[in-house]
């Protein structure tokens, strides 16, 4: 829109007016558009029109100006004009103004121009404040979006922080729980010391083998446990008379015989509420293992004479024994336990690994049997070894009594000349004869290891 006027823009005083005398009486101003008289006279301001109002225009709108600054420009020429056209002298008539028409119609184009240029420049003005405030908006919308990605990812790291941390304590509660399971195989009784130790290079079989040895200790440790709470009691030092005696009893009146031997022993708690018959011998079954130490005391000569304590065995294997050594002297064996610092009466006897007349002829070395009454000390002597004569050996656990495997369908108990069953591969498992076999690839057909059915290294 225009300008406002100010009230006091016709009382403005220019610097080279006289003081302008009071009028007599206050009348609307009134402006009087006329020709110009016929005069020779050029007019105060020649502005000109047509091209020569354009050039004007053009001479404004300088490369260097603003368009604010152009709009001033024309506002100024306007108002000069009008100044011009005024002129105190020449009007006699108060009130009034005598403007010719061309200087009205230029006066009235500058001031058109500047009212159009003033708002071109408003809405240029109104674009740039528009477009900045669209960056305005899309710098906080970026912002947003940035502190939401910060978010996000922050949520997702603390997330993968709190993964890891899962990871990490399922890891070290693996590696905790494959320690405890290498320190009960590396600590266990060397019960299949044979097969845990023995020369596997293939890791998965190893854990195979690691795993069905620990599925076998299993029972032999509730095994020895038990073991720990009974008596078992003998009859092999007995004479015929009271072995059909014992054989001929009944269970409770061999019980009330016992429980009087073990009154007279004066061992108080102990109750008897029956027994077991067994191979050679009677075995009595306590509560705790104290109360089975305490039947150690007991004169079973009291019951059934002849009758004694029956002493378990554990046999160790020791090759390259020398043949001259004395195995029945009792100065051989006192020797042995000296050297390895047992109690006396640990070894029970030392014997020959092979049969009279089936051991080879021609050796000056041997292998040989020590049965030791202590298991702790027995293991101890297969983890260390032991020493006869001043001299080391090692030892391995005795096994009697091995099953034997059969050829055709290669399972155990029973040899190829009894078999019933179908013939099995030893070498690739598959359901044919071994010597048919024309397979490359080896497994075997009970561990499923890279290896023949008949090998060592199988855990079965």
């Amino acid at each position: 829109m225009p300008p406002k006027k100010r009230e006091d823009a016709g009382r403005r005083k220019s610097p080279a007016s006289t003081p302008e005398s009071k009028p007599p009486n206050p009348m609307e101003p009134e402006i009087i558009v006329q020709n110009p008289p016929e005069t020779s006279t050029p007019p105060l301001v020649a502005l000109g029109g047509g091209d020569a109002m354009e050039k004007i225009f053009h001479e404004i709108e300088s490369p260097e100006q603003t368009p604010l600054e152009t709009t001033e420009e024309l506002l100024f020429n306007a108002l000069w004009e009008l100044r011009v056209a005024y002129n105190p002298t020449e009007n006699t008539k108060p009130g009034k103004i005598m403007i010719e028409r061309s200087t009205f119609e230029r006066t009235v184009t500058l001031l058109h121009e500047a009212w159009n240029r003033a708002k071109t420049t408003q809405r240029e003005t109104n674009k740039v404040t528009d477009a900045f405030k669209q960056i305005q908006e899309s710098i906080a919308s970026l912002e947003n979006k940035y502190e939401a990605t910060q978010r996000l990812m922050k949520e997702k790291s603390n997330a993968q922080i709190n993964k890891l941390g899962e990871i990490q304590a399922i890891t070290n509660s693996l590696e905790n729980k494959l320690q405890t399971n290498e320190n009960t195989v590396k600590g266990a009784p060397k019960l299949y010391a044979g097969i845990v130790n023995s020369p596997i290079t293939n890791a998965p079989e190893r854990v195979t083998v690691e795993m069905r040895a620990r599925h076998k200790q299993m029972p032999e440790a509730l095994r020895q446990k038990r073991v720990m709470r009974e008596v078992t009691l003998t009859t092999r030092e007995a004479n015929n008379n009271v072995k059909e005696t014992v054989n001929s009893m009944s269970p409770e009146e061999i019980t009330k015989r016992f429980q009087k031997a073990i009154d007279k022993a004066a061992i108080p708690g102990i109750k008897l509420q029956g027994i077991s018959k067994v191979s050679s011998g009677i075995r009595i079954h306590c509560k705790t293992e104290e109360q089975a130490k305490q039947l150690h005391a007991v004169d079973w000569n009291e019951a059934f004479e002849g009758i004694t304590i029956h002493k378990t065995k554990y046999g160790i294997v020791i090759h390259g024994v020398p043949v001259g050594l004395d195995l029945n002297d009792k100065e051989t064996i006192k020797k042995a336990e000296s050297a390895n610092k047992f109690p006396s009466g640990t070894i029970i006897k030392m014997t020959p690994l092979y049969r009279k007349g089936k051991e080879p002829s021609n050796q000056k070395h041997r292998s040989i049997i020590m049965y030791l009454g202590d298991r702790q000390l027995a293991n101890e002597c297969l983890d260390d070894g032991c020493y006869i004569d001043s001299l080391h050996y090692h030892a391995v656990r005795f096994a009697p009594g091995s099953k034997r495997q059969c050829y055709n369908c290669y399972g155990y108990g029973h040899q190829a000349s009894a078999c019933k069953r179908n013939p099995r591969c030893g070498k690739c498992a598959g359901n044919h004869k071994t010597k048919e076999c024309n397979n490359t690839a080896v497994q075997c057909l009970h561990c499923k290891g890279p290896h023949e059915a008949w090998r060592s290294v199988c855990p079965v």
